[in-house]
């Protein structure tokens, strides 16, 4: 849920404004429910008819239709029925495709997406509230949102958006998107992309069942991601699927990637789970091989098991998941009634309540088989304090000119953290996203810590099978955000950044815990304000006199693109001393602050408008 962990942000004081910068974010806002408006030449039975038409085939054709989202309004786009067994239901599940008859178009970042109906179950929030407890526990997998879709101006009802797998979502969760991505069609596997395939999957099946079971453990880690593996078999038995990996061994997505050359699951079609039809134990014998050989190792049962208990701890928690289930209630109360296949999906409240009690009786069921086998379930806490480790530098626009190379002599961007307390602290179990929607997206490797006072240099570059500290993804030089996390969601530091200018480094002055701001970059090493420098060209401002006693002025030459700003000055802890609203019609403007009052010391100048945060940083020495 964004906007509930956005709160909690601006609660904690770590972030104070953040923005859409990432693909999906607009379409994927969970705060209300969209709309979608499809115009076609065609009726929706004869779309349906097409699609009896190419049941059995890998490529499904598209009508062309005008599409309006949000009141947004799109021509030439492309529509298709689309599922298994849920496309027969009165309600039919579509799939647009914004790019299939204008190449390359995409909309809000996005080049399809899909319309389902969640089977027409009468809570309407199954794969909502799935995906959400899956992306919470760190699996690799789709967002949601919530729209009434109308289909030639008839009323279809209320759909879930899901967002598709395909070579965009890979590059946004894996270092590279050059491997084979399959889909699971019953028990045939489609190949949907493939670049390299170096590792075919039925080489890696063939490899695993040559490994003995005693040593799964240590050579199950060459050929797939087993973190990742074993979240997913978690998600599959808590979410009692009923037509999934355990169950069908299908309805999923598999993905090599070329850089690790390991594979990893992705987790699809959730609108069969949550309910009664089957009764998952905590070690579910089932369709899946590679289940199979982890039940017989000892090792990976341990792992799975303190898993299996962190999780419901923090994500399997019943308070927490009724919490999300109340709010889809609210949101979706008012409209559910108005939708015209509500006779044949049944009341709303009754699938909510009913799905409430399959929560209950998940949770009561796996808290006896952990107790049954003497889990030793300890508390699960964060291990630090806010700030504890802070994102203390970061430079997204690094070039050969910086001087600063990774260690096989790359100019890649860089994030350095630092410790700002006296003991050495453990990052196992801490994760580095650039995405509040996926806040594990780079698990820190075991092992590694930051000493008490000292600084950790982690290369954004992708290239994560090579010396040092390498993310699977990069900084948006643009704009963007960064977390810091621990596995139960707790986040530790966060930053929304500005455009980012190249060599220099976005610091926090003073070190560790002052306000960021551009500087020279001081890699690995301590930031101060002798580095600090000018969001803005020297010319555009002057600030006289410096140092001063009773009063200071501020020159601005040029302010375009930075109407309608608020000034402040603030001191070295980051609190505001002085503030003015600012209107720039007339060039060249002048401010004159008063310093009289204020003690001798350092003081920074930020300038901050709708367009573009804290865009210029100035130090301003205070002498009496």
């Amino acid at each position: 849920m964004r906007h509930l962990l956005l709160s909690l942000f601006l609660t904690i004081g770590v972030i104070a404004e953040t923005w859409a910068q990432y693909e999906g974010d607009e379409l994927f806002d969970e705060s209300y429910i969209h709309e979608i408006r499809i115009v076609a030449s065609i009726s929706l039975e004869n779309l349906f008819s097409n699609f009896l038409d190419e049941l059995n085939a890998t490529d499904f054709s598209y009508a062309m239709v005008s599409v309006t989202i949000d009141g947004t309004e799109l021509d030439s786009i492309g529509v298709r029925v689309k599922g298994g067994l849920t496309a027969f239901n009165s309600k039919k599940p579509l799939k647009l495709d914004f790019n299939e008859f204008v190449q390359g178009r995409k909309y809000d970042g996005l080049k399809k997406i899909n319309l389902h109906q969640g089977g027409m179950e009468q809570s309407f929030m199954r794969e909502a509230l799935a995906y959400g407890l899956m992306r919470n526990a760190g699996l690799k997998t789709v967002r949601t949102s919530y729209t009434k879709v109308f289909f030639n101006n008839a009323y279809q009802g209320i759909y879930t958006i899901i967002e598709q797998v395909d070579d965009d979502f890979v590059k946004n969760h894996f270092a590279s998107d050059k491997g084979t991505l399959y889909k699971t069609r019953g028990a045939e596997l489609e190949v949907k992309f493939s670049e390299d395939n170096s590792l075919t999957y039925e080489e890696l099946v063939s490899a695993v069942n040559l490994i003995s079971n005693s040593d799964l453990h240590k050579e199950l880690p060459i050929y797939v991601n087993v973190d990742q593996i074993l979240r997913m078999y978690a998600l599959e038995v808590f979410l009692n699927n009923v037509d999934g990996l355990l169950t069908v061994n299908g309805n999923f997505y598999i993905y090599y990637e070329p850089i690790s050359k390991t594979y990893s699951y992705i987790p699809w079609d959730f609108n069969l789970s949550m309910y009664n039809g089957v009764n998952h134990s905590l070690f579910q014998s089932g369709m899946n091989f590679l289940f199979e050989k982890v039940r017989l190792n000892s090792v990976l049962t341990e792992q799975y098991t303190t898993l299996f208990c962190q999780l419901m701890e923090y994500n399997f928690n019943e308070d927490r998941i009724l919490s999300i289930i109340s709010n889809y209630e609210e949101l979706l109360f008012d409209e559910v009634s108005n939708d015209p296949y509500i006779n044949q999906i049944g009341d709303f409240s009754e699938g909510v309540e009913a799905l409430k009690v399959v929560i209950k009786q998940r949770i009561t069921r796996l808290t006896e088989d952990l107790e049954s086998i003497n889990a030793s379930c300890e508390e699960f806490i964060t291990p630090t304090q806010i700030q504890d480790v802070a994102i203390n530098e970061i430079v997204a626009s690094n070039d050969k000119d910086s001087g600063i190379k990774d260690p096989q002599g790359g100019a890649s961007d860089w994030i350095e953290l630092y410790n700002n307390t006296e003991n050495a602290i453990s990052l196992n179990g801490f994760y580095l996203s650039n995405n509040v929607d996926f806040l594990k997206l780079w698990p820190f490797p075991e092992e590694t810590s930051i000493g008490g006072g000292e600084y950790l240099i982690i290369w954004a570059d992708r290239d994560i099978d090579e010396e040092g500290l390498h993310t699977n993804f990069k900084l948006n030089k643009d704009r963007g955000e960064l977390l810091l996390s621990y596995e139960n969601g707790d986040v530790i530091d966060s930053l929304s950044f500005i455009k980012q200018k190249t060599n220099l480094g976005y610091a926090r002055v003073p070190n560790g815990k002052g306000p960021f701001m551009f500087q020279a970059t001081t890699f690995n090493g301590e930031n101060d304000f002798t580095n600090s420098v000018s969001g803005l060209d020297e010319n555009e401002i002057e600030v006289y006199p410096n140092p001063t006693d009773n009063f200071i002025h501020i020159r601005f030459n040029n302010l375009i693109g930075l109407d309608n700003g608020l000034l402040n000055l603030k001191d070295t802890h980051g609190k505001t001393v002085w503030q003015k609203r600012y209107d720039s019609k007339d060039m060249p403007y002048e401010i004159r602050i008063p310093t009289q009052d204020l003690s001798n010391g350092i003081y920074i100048i930020t300038l901050a408008n709708p367009n573009s945060l804290q865009a210029l940083y100035k130090k301003v020495i205070v002498a009496k």
